[in-house]
């Protein structure tokens, strides 16, 4: 981050003018040397390697990249630089590099069961953010529909279970099953190790790798302070954690942001799936709730209801469909929170989670 890397290359050239010799008179003339010294430099940024060309390294010097044991994966800088990538298989491993991917051991075969953990030191000042992308993430889904009392959507009843620590104390939620194309990120604090985070498997099949990005404080694209997940542009998708695994996650408690972009005001949200609890606990609602939501529920400040639960997405409560909910409120956030414990489920239908698609208006 912002560090230099020079490559020099020296050209000599030497003319040596002798003496001219005419027929009746010499002329002695002293010999000029002539040097050239160039200097290329270039900055350290992000750049994409040639070996796979869906992973990203950092452009330093062939020498920069050994000295930090890193691999090369093609050139970068107009040739004067390579692609330095950085993967970390092993458990215990600290993190001292952005752009780092995190591999369980085996990779891509399944990992071995037991406890893995990961320490991310602190490599850079100002630094304030860690934003973790799934690139794939495949362990087992908590309990589901039937499940017994207490246990539904609970990570630690499947066994696996991955979590994140930040220094601050605000953690992201644990998390299991499949999220793969998610992400995450987590406040770094100013002291002490800048994360940590930890895999505790159990199941047979778990696989996973995770890219590394460090933001500093000064960062535009660092998220807005204890934002879980963090997106930009004008339109997009987002969905809770382990939605692909069709069982949520128990116990959330975060922040989904969107960054407001120049020229618009307002913010559209629409369903493409919303399968959530509706007002009597443990009971799944077949229509949309938008006055008590006890179990799961997607907070989003809006002129009507803020509250949104049941399996229709809408401001209207008891609606039957699904519709439109505009937001005019900034910054643009949803909140998620589904309790720690539900009660016994008999229905799939409540159990899936949502997949928000969202579009901002212009001003």
């Amino acid at each position: 981050m912002g560090s230099m890397s020079s490559l020099r290359f020296a050209l000599f050239v030497i003319g040596f003018f002798g003496a001219n010799a005419e027929s009746n008179s010499t002329s002695n003339r002293e010999p000029k040397l002539l040097s050239l010294f160039s200097i290329v430099q270039f900055k350290q940024g992000p750049c994409v390697q040639a070996s796979d060309t869906s992973k990203r390294g950092i452009c330093m010097t062939t020498q920069q990249c050994t000295d930090r044991s890193g691999s090369a994966s093609g050139n970068c800088a107009a040739g004067f630089g390579v692609c330095c990538g950085f993967t970390l298989s092993t458990c215990g491993s600290t993190v001292n590099e952005n752009c780092t991917y995190i591999t369980n051991p085996n990779f891509p075969s399944a990992t071995a069961t037991g406890s893995c953990e990961y320490i991310f030191s602190r490599v850079c000042e100002d630094l304030c953010q860690i934003r973790m992308d799934f690139d794939n993430f495949q362990t087992s889904s908590p309990p589901g529909a039937g499940a017994a009392d207490t246990q539904f959507g609970d990570c630690s009843i499947s066994g696996d279970v991955f979590t994140a620590t930040s220094p601050t104390g605000v953690n992201p939620p644990v998390v299991c099953g499949t999220l793969s194309g998610q992400h995450m990120f987590v406040e770094t604090g100013t002291t002490g190790d800048a994360a940590r985070i930890n895999f505790d498997i159990t199941s047979a099949a778990a696989t996973y790798e995770i890219k590394v990005t460090y933001y500093q404080c000064s960062s535009l694209n660092k998220a807005p302070a204890n934002c879980v997940q963090y997106f930009t542009g004008v339109s997009g998708s987002f969905q809770s954690y382990n939605f692909q695994g069709m069982v949520i996650n128990d116990d959330q408690n975060y922040l989904t942001c969107i960054r407001q972009e120049r020229g618009y005001c307002s913010i559209q949200y629409s369903a493409n799936t919303f399968n959530l609890l509706g007002d009597t606990a443990a009971t799944p609602e077949a229509n949309a709730e938008t006055i008590a939501c006890p179990d799961t529920v997607v907070f989003i400040p809006n002129l009507v209801n803020s509250m949104h639960c049941g399996s229709k997405f809408s401001t209207i409560d008891a609606d039957t469909i699904s519709g439109v909910v505009t937001s005019q409120t900034t910054p643009f956030q949803v909140l998620t929170i589904f309790k720690d414990a539900f009660g016994t489920l008999t229905d799939t239908m409540a159990t899936v989670g949502y997949d928000l698609q969202f579009t901002q208006q212009p001003c």
